[in-house]
């Protein structure tokens, strides 16, 4: 069976916003990763990758919601069932590493549970609730002006919800030490947050107002860093009035045409196939780094 030709591929692909993210850093990285599919090499190790750890304590976090648990001694099992899907198949693995990592992924775990219990008890009556959990969604539209609008796919790790007040907050569990500053959410650098709100709106809960999305630094415990509508900010949330994840209620809007509009921008740029490479120095971590120096080398643009 042959591939599709680029403009059927183009025409039923639904993005995500780290694949619109991923044609910001470098139009080629995304060329090579969601059209052509080339996998980047795998580095094996005596460890679990980063990625693995995320994918653990995103999953550990999800049911300790949904079970709704009381004792921090609960996660063990969780933790231990996740671990060993994720080490089943790796051979690789030097035991006394892994056994490491498990020890440092329960004490965060533990560490975000004693903190949710602990602002629990400081305001009992909190009108905000874990309420939805890893929701997925596949059909997020954004208009561009054709009769094919951008379609945007995506999993959101946690949905809280005020059912008093009709208002909903997203939040992203983040496992590395990078924080993206509300700064770059409205100039439109990082789409996640803006494109979850809005698919929240759209498909789930159209009655509700947004308050905004923040990510939860498991490295810290931190969940100060994204956007927030100052006019909507609960009373749990303990957020500077001067960081630039506070939006005041006059720059919310714009903050999502901006957010829409760089959408538009972005596959507008793919659909006329403009998969130049970034300009050097290029990130020394990207993995289609030595492609991509070949393809230049070989004058191939």
């Amino acid at each position: 069976m042959s591939s599709p030709s680029f403009d059927e591929w183009i025409e039923s692909h639904c993005f995500t916003h780290s694949e619109l993210e991923d044609y910001l850093l470098c139009p080629f990285r995304f060329y090579a990763s969601t059209y052509l599919k080339v996998k980047p090499p795998q580095i094996s190790g005596p460890e679990l990758t980063p990625l693995e750890i995320g994918s653990i304590l995103h999953a550990v976090l999800e049911g300790t919601f949904k079970k709704c648990l009381k004792k921090r001694e609960e996660l063990l099992p969780l933790l231990a069932h996740e671990l060993k899907k994720v080490t089943a198949e790796r051979t690789d693995l030097i035991p006394v590493l892994i056994e490491h990592q498990r020890i440092r992924m329960e004490r965060a775990l533990f560490h975000f549970f004693e903190k949710e219990i602990e602002e629990k008890k400081e305001r009992p009556h909190s009108s905000l609730k874990p309420s939805y959990f890893e929701w997925r969604f596949e059909s997020l539209s954004i208009p561009d002006g054709t009769n094919n609008p951008i379609k945007i796919k995506g999993r959101i790790d946690r949905i809280d919800i005020d059912p008093n007040r009709k208002r909903f907050l997203v939040i992203d569990y983040k496992t590395g030490s990078q924080k993206i500053t509300g700064n770059q959410i409205r100039k439109g650098q990082s789409l996640q947050l803006p494109l979850y709100i809005m698919a929240v709106k759209q498909l789930l809960l159209p009655d509700h107002e947004p308050i905004g999305g923040l990510y939860y630094h498991l490295s810290d415990l931190t969940c100060d860093k994204g956007i927030v509508h100052a006019d909507r900010l609960p009373e749990n949330l303990e957020i500077h009035p001067r960081s630039s994840s506070l939006v005041p209620s006059a720059e919310w809007e714009a903050l999502f045409k901006t957010a829409n509009g760089n959408v538009v921008s972005i596959v507008q740029e793919i659909r006329r196939e403009h998969f130049a490479s970034k300009p050097e120095p290029c990130e020394p971590w990207c993995p289609y780094r030595d492609i991509c120096l070949l393809r230049s080398h070989r004058g191939l643009r």
